[in-house]
């Protein structure tokens, strides 16, 4: 190999049907992803990077695919709970217990396809529209307190933020959903 050029891989990690949603914490040494069962329906797993046995994380239906804290050490994901409604829940990355379980508000924006860990790791942050105009909300997850607003926008449409690596940054993909109807019919 040259000086000054690498070379890439890939090395397939999994051989199940209807697994999308993969994600690898940045610490840690393994990806999660919702892996669609046989009779419908679709539960988190995790398969180590280097390759090996794929695990199922939890029993629960996933919703959608998991995210990862930033320090690997927990994964959230909405799951049908008992009673049929949906929750967040909090997982250890490593034991696979159930640490905690977060409300989804009514007022989640619906529009928007993503969430986030918080860089502290205390929080997830979703779109959520209670202020009338899509902005960013850190719900609590280890601790009882009120959602706290992270963005105040006065308009717009959120459709995807990710945290730099530090934790200082936040980039938001933001803008308007605009589109016409047009009526067309046969004059003759």
């Amino acid at each position: 190999m040259e000086a000054g050029h690498s070379e890439w891989c890939s090395t397939k990690l999994t051989d199940g049907l209807g697994e999308i949603d993969a994600r690898c914490p940045q610490t840690g040494d393994f990806v999660t992803y919702k892996r669609q069962e046989s009779d419908g329906t679709a539960h988190i797993w995790k398969t180590p990077l280097s390759g090996g046995s794929s695990i199922k994380v939890s029993d629960l239906i996933a919703v959608t695919g998991p995210i990862s804290s930033s320090d690997g050490r927990h994964l959230a994901f909405p799951a049908v709970q008992k009673d049929g409604t949906v929750a967040v829940v909090v997982l250890s990355a490593e034991t696979r217990a159930q640490e905690a379980q977060v409300d989804i508000p009514s007022t989640l924006d619906t529009d928007s396809h993503t969430a986030s860990w918080t860089p502290d790791g205390r929080s997830i942050a979703i779109s959520d529209r209670r202020s009338g105009i899509p902005n960013l909300w850190a719900l609590p997850v280890f601790v009882k307190s009120k959602p706290q607003q992270l963005t105040h926008f006065s308009s717009g449409t959120i459709w995807n933020f990710q945290w730099s690596p530090s934790g200082n940054q936040l980039a938001i993909a933001r803008g308007s959903n605009d589109s016409d109807v047009v009526l067309l019919s046969n004059a003759r």
